[in-house]
């Protein structure tokens, strides 16, 4: 009958020849207190006080690794106690399977949980589902009800964030290691020390654990809430890890002795820890003068606030971006330097600031002198440029005028014509259909369109320069409006304050652009509206700006940066040149156009021009 380990049926026979061995093997104890020895089939043991290497060792640790912090000291303790009771166990093993003879990896195993019953480890209990092949699906999963550490912890009075039962597990996986020849790690997934039923391991080969373990916390969801805070464990773990860690601070300590650029650490006060020989090489200061010293110290004054603002955006936990800083020699002279810096952490504390930074006096003097040489070159190039496009437009004015001098006399002449023919149609043929009186009105509209076209390209190509004069906005508003054709259905409204000042611009010129606008605002609405018109002033850029504002329905975003282009159309109306009038004239007497619109909702056209003085 099993009484010292639990094992599932199909492997009871193995673990009763394995009980029947280890019973035999420890009938043969001696204890001689008078020479202070304890034998075990003819070899010497040694009893050890359980709470010596669990929580009363773990306590020690923290006291030793203090000032690396609790999870730093924490993390030593389980990585020592790990590899010290593999490396027992795989000991114990290699022994006992001597002494006893063993060879059959499946008998060596299953002494491993009797013996370990029998020294006081703790009892085992192997669930079903465990699959101990000597290969690399090597599974088993398996409880210590009574566990010397957990135990330990529990008479102490105390409790624990993370699994304690590091040397079972180590001295379990180094027994089943050499009895297999396989590389094994066990992990203690739950554990009584934190408040959880059980202490249960799972004990695989280590490239497989994580799986096993995540396989484990799918079958078991309500169990996986439990499981936490786990370690794989790797054998001598912080053997490598130091001797990883030496190697990389070799290979930093070579960078940082023989780098060409300045390598520097700074404490949250911007002291300096560390400096390379790289410092000393370009400012002069000898490293050694400068330790414990601020970094403010070498800063250029005028560069002090951007410096202290990055350090404090990285206090805050952000990473300063790269930044620039004039620092000062020991000569008293000063050098442009270019930096980066990152934070410097401990267990995720924020300790200080790390650095490097190159000098760049040489590069930003060149860059300087390059930007001179670019700017002076660009200048250059737009005075040709300006020249070049005066002289062009100077020429194209000149033939552009030509020719529609030449095109507005031949055109204007025939347009003539056939005005008086349509207006003879018209007054013969009273008595014609509807059908004949609309096409003969067409005709007539298109003759009129054709007529403001030619007119507007004489205004557009011609250079004839303004004569300024005082001229009283609302009188210059009431000739425009005399002038154009504004139908009943078009209501018009005029606000121009009486305050409004004068305005000092070429009346005839001005009138034309008022008058585009206007009836550009009437064509706007064929079906009646509003056109509202109103001036305001500007008394600190003394301007006056006159604002037209129809009801129509509107120009559309993607329409509106093609207004002032010539023959500008849109799916509704043809602008023609009236617009590249308006703006061409504006700007000849020291004003400007703009312009606002939303579909639904018409279109406002504004004209700024330079006030004249009060009325």
């Amino acid at each position: 009958m099993l009484n010292t380990v639990k094992v599932p049926k199909q492997f009871e026979p193995i673990f009763q020849k394995a009980q029947d061995y280890v019973a035999k093997f420890f009938s043969a104890k001696k204890e001689d207190p008078s020479n202070g020895t304890i034998e075990v089939f003819g070899e010497r043991y040694v009893l050890v006080r359980a709470a010596s290497m669990s929580v009363d060792f773990f306590e020690t640790i923290a006291g030793l690794y203090e000032k690396e912090g609790k999870q730093a000291a924490e993390n030593i303790a389980r990585q020592l106690l790990f590899d010290i009771a593999h490396a027992i166990g795989k000991q114990d093993a290699r022994n006992f399977h001597q002494k006893m003879h063993l060879q059959d990896p499946i008998e060596r195993l299953s002494i491993g949980p009797v013996h370990f019953a029998h020294t006081g480890w703790a009892f085992v209990d192997i669930f079903p589902e465990s699959s101990p092949t000597p290969d690399e699906d090597y599974y088993l999963i398996y409880d210590h009800p009574y566990s010397f550490e957990s135990a330990a912890w529990h008479a102490a009075g105390k409790s624990s964030e993370f699994p304690v039962c590091i040397m079972n597990a180590g001295y379990s996986s180094g027994w089943c290691e050499e009895s297999f020849g396989l590389g094994l790690v066990a992990t203690e997934i739950m554990c009584q020390a934190k408040g959880d039923h059980a202490c249960r391991f799972i004990m695989a080969p280590p490239s497989r654990m994580e799986e096993h373990i995540a396989a484990y916390m799918r079958k078991e969801s309500e169990l996986a809430k439990r499981i936490s805070k786990y370690e794989v464990p790797g054998f001598f773990k912080r053997k490598e890890a130091e001797e990883a860690l030496r190697e990389s601070e070799q290979r930093f300590r070579n960078v940082f002795d023989f780098a060409r650029d300045i390598i520097f650490t700074v404490d949250l006060d911007m002291r300096y820890t560390s400096l390379n020989p790289a410092f000393e090489r370009v400012s002069g200061w000898p490293c050694a003068e400068w330790l414990g010293k601020s970094f403010l110290d070498v800063v250029h004054p005028d560069d002090l606030s951007m410096v202290t603002k990055i350090f404090q955006e990285g206090l805050k936990g952000e990473i300063p971006p790269p930044f620039e800083l004039r620092m000062r020699k020991k000569s008293g002279d000063y050098f442009d330097a270019e930096f980066t810096v990152a934070p410097l952490t401990r267990e995720g504390k924020l300790v200080g600031f790390i650095g490097v930074g190159r000098e760049v006096t040489e590069r930003k003097r060149a860059e300087e002198k390059i930007r001179k040489l670019n700017d002076e070159l660009a200048a250059k190039v737009q005075e040709l440029l300006a020249a070049q496009e005066e002289l062009v437009r100077k020429e194209k004015l000149a033939l552009l005028g030509q020719v529609a001098d030449t095109v507005g006399h031949e055109l204007r002449n025939p347009l003539g014509v056939m005005n008086n023919a349509v207006y003879f149609l018209q007054t013969v043929l009273v008595d014609a259909d509807e059908t004949t009186r609309e096409y003969l009105g067409i005709i007539k509209d298109e003759i009129a369109d054709a007529e403001r076209i030619v007119s507007d390209l004489l205004d557009a190509v011609r250079t004839k320069p303004p004569h300024p004069e005082i001229v009283e906005v609302a009188e210059l508003m009431q000739q425009v409006l005399r002038k154009c054709d504004i139908p009943p259905s078009v209501a018009v409204r005029v606000e121009i304050p009486e305050t409004i000042p004068a305005i000092r611009v070429d009346p005839a010129q001005m009138h034309q652009v008022f008058w585009n606008l206007v009836t550009n605002g009437v064509e706007a609405m064929p079906d009646g509206g509003t056109l509202e018109i109103r001036a305001d002033e500007n008394p600190a850029a003394k301007t006056v700006t006159v604002r037209i504002k129809d009801s129509g329905c509107g120009i559309p975003q993607e329409d509106q940066a093609k207004l002032f282009q010539p023959m500008f159309t849109t799916k509704t109306r043809r602008i023609g040149l009236g617009l590249v009038v308006v703006k061409k004239l504006t700007q000849a007497n020291g004003g400007s156009v703009g312009m606002e619109s939303e579909a639904g909702k018409g279109s406002t056209f504004s004209v700024t021009l330079p006030g004249g003085g009060r009325p």
